[in-house]
């Protein structure tokens, strides 16, 4: 028996991007967990394989897009729908721009429509709708996948960081709008994992000859996070054991918000300059 097995046995998640990588993993989590779980995502073929991996009982797929805001409205309706109620909301869709590293300069309006739309108004209005139910039984909460670049300002990611930030923020007007209703928001910060989406984030540093190697700098001894360990985060925080925990913004990774790299660089400084000297 794993340590999360069983944990939300009765609850119901809608969780977004669930065709590869981390929402894949998150949908999976909360399934072990004992959830039952409606997935969503843009790519029915791959929301069709993970649909007939995981068994019909206790998840189901839809095929959607988050930047329609009624798609939103579809989605929460059929979760209700199908399992009775909503409990859980996981936010984790999100798009960058093409290519990932772009700037200010360089970016047109139909860029900056796509990943905002996307990645903010889709949880905005994820969230509009999941709260009727939620307030309803008095009781729910609603997860947000943020970035490191939420923190931290990254050269080329200016739109892709904006979106994030805002995601931080609007966990906190509902935490704060909503706590006697009891429904509680948080916002992952999450750094580098091993995903798709990331391995083209580094191919594109790698063209611009930026350091690139994110698991040689990670901590000693850990590589990046596996999306599996970051999902087991999220079924804790949808947990009853995190009931204490709302309207916070926690980082998973590896340290690099609290100023990891700016560490490693000053060491490297004076490391460099002992060697010269």
């Amino acid at each position: 028996m794993t340590a999360t097995e069983g944990v939300l046995a009765g609850k119901t998640a809608l969780i977004t991007g669930v065709s590869a990588g981390l929402g894949r993993a998150v949908a999976t989590a909360f399934v072990e967990a004992g959830a039952s779980v409606v997935g969503t995502a843009r790519r029915a073929d791959q929301g069709a394989k993970l649909e007939a991996e995981l068994g019909t009982e206790r998840f189901a797929f839809e095929t959607a897009d988050v930047s329609r805001t009624a798609d939103c409205e579809r989605l929460v309706a059929a979760t209700v729908e199908r399992f009775g109620r909503l409990d859980v909301l996981v936010c984790n869709a999100a798009v960058r721009p093409e290519p990932p590293l772009m700037t200010i300069e360089d970016t047109d309006e139909a860029t900056w429509d796509r990943v905002i739309d996307t990645n903010v108004k889709g949880p905005f209005f994820l969230a509009k709708y999941a709260l009727g139910p939620m307030r309803a039984q008095g009781s729910g909460v609603i997860l947000t996948i943020a970035s490191t670049t939420a923190a931290v300002a990254v050269s080329g990611m200016s739109v892709y960081a904006t979106s994030k930030a805002a995601l931080a923020h609007l966990t906190r007007h509902i935490a704060v709008e909503y706590l006697d209703e009891g429904v509680r928001a948080n916002t992952i910060l999450l750094g580098g994992t091993a995903t798709g989406q990331q391995n083209r984030t580094t191919q594109a540093k790698a063209a611009t000859g930026a350091p690139v190697d994110a698991q040689a700098m990670a901590v000693p001894g850990a590589p990046l996070h596996d999306s599996s360990e970051v999902a087991k985060t999220l079924v804790t925080l949808a947990s009853d054991g995190a009931s204490a925990i709302t309207g916070a913004t926690i980082a998973v990774d590896h340290a690099e918000s609290a100023g990891l790299w700016a560490s490693r660089y000053v060491h490297l400084t004076i490391d460099a300059q002992r060697s010269a000297g």
